[in-house]
């Protein structure tokens, strides 16, 4: 019987570290083309293109050297760089953690983890003599896997941040008739905090934030 769970626990490693393995080779492609493509279209002053094309690359591989040098070229030519307003401490912890390994290895590990936290459960159930702290902390430790997981997907997935196109005008409202902020020269990247009616509700990396049209922006 122990045998029998210790093949399934070594199992549902192996198949995820096979399904890590087999998307990182598609991964690594996905992150030259892109490389590339920001280069053709910097090459064509292309400014928003190539932006979006290396922050998509940064979303496959955060430590990808190649497009952050080409973002910190790009960023130096502009006219008009931003300096990001830095993060907290912990979010750049948390942040480092959650890259270092992909979803799927990270779901898992949560796997193993909850197989072995209903074998003590199960053993103590029977008088086994498992300890509920080993049970908490091995529940707590699944906890944490699982929501490593769930930020790096979501970062990867994106859909929170984008790039100015072309140059555009930030508003007061969403309205073309607000209050003119200031104008937003391609290769910006922005957050999106809301929508509206064709219009979003954006911040710049140093906070300041306005509504600008849809049009002007595509979506990291």
């Amino acid at each position: 019987m122990h045998g029998l769970r210790f093949v399934f626990l070594i199992t549902s490693l192996f198949l995820a570290l096979t399904s890590y393995a087999s998307d990182s080779t598609r991964l690594v492609a996905d992150y030259g083309q892109l490389v590339n493509q920001g280069i053709d279209a910097y090459q064509q002053q292309d400014t928003g293109l190539a932006r979006l094309s290396w922050e998509r690359a940064l979303l496959i591989d955060r430590q990808g050297s190649v497009a952050e040098q080409n973002i910190a070229v790009l960023l130096r030519n502009m006219p008009d760089e931003v300096v990001p307003v830095p993060d907290f401490v912990l979010s750049t912890w948390w942040s480092a953690l959650c890259s270092a390994l992909h979803p799927h290895v990270w779901m898992g590990l949560q796997v193993i983890v909850l197989l072995l936290v209903v074998w003590l459960v199960y053993r103590r159930w029977y008088g086994g003599g498992s300890s509920i702290r080993s049970i908490a902390v091995l529940g707590l430790l699944s906890l944490i896997l699982y929501l490593a997981g769930r930020s790096e997907h979501n970062r990867r997935v994106g859909g929170t941040q984008a790039v100015v196109m072309h140059t555009c005008t930030l508003h007061a409202g969403p309205d073309d008739r607000s209050d003119e902020l200031l104008d937003l020269s391609a290769g910006q990247k922005l957050y999106i905090l809301n929508r509206l009616d064709g219009w979003l509700e954006v911040a710049r990396m140093d906070r300041v934030a306005g509504w600008i049209q849809v049009s002007c922006l595509e979506e990291i």
